[in-house]
């Protein structure tokens, strides 16, 4: 199962509170639809880190980031990432979900699931600029 959203939530400032676009997404089951050809994997961390590149990439993110840890409470403490342009700069993080989440909610796992901050990916710089020609 695969579960998408598109949509405004609210962030916290230093002034209070702000509304930001965000993608998220959550998946579970098997990898494949069950057949005699495929396999019985379970989704993982890298399924969630592979959707979340896709939809970075089709939004015209760089494809040059960084993968770093400490992302937050919710993600299993080993398997999740942060996708950043730099230390200060996150468009987004993937990963497990914490097994005391799941557990809390009765779900059998695992469960893995990204979230995206489309607003934190840089314009395009212009490269169509004209070279002066000589008079």
């Amino acid at each position: 199962v695969r579960l998408f959203e598109f949509g405004q939530t609210f962030v916290p400032t230093d002034d209070g509170l702000r509304q930001a676009l965000q993608v998220g997404g959550l998946l579970w089951g098997r990898r494949h639809a069950e057949s005699w050809h495929a396999g019985s994997d379970l989704v993982d961390f890298y399924d969630a880190k592979a959707d979340a590149e896709a939809i970075l990439s089709a939004m015209g993110a760089p494809t040059k980031v960084q993968i770093l840890r400490g992302a937050g409470d919710a993600w299993h403490p080993g398997r999740h990432g942060m996708i950043c342009l730099g230390p200060k700069k996150m468009l987004g993080t993937f990963g497990e979900i914490h097994p005391k989440i799941l557990a809390a909610l009765d779900v059998k796992g695992p469960v893995v699931g990204f979230v995206l901050f489309p607003g934190e990916i840089p314009m395009p710089k212009n490269s169509s600029k004209k070279k002066p020609t000589a008079k």
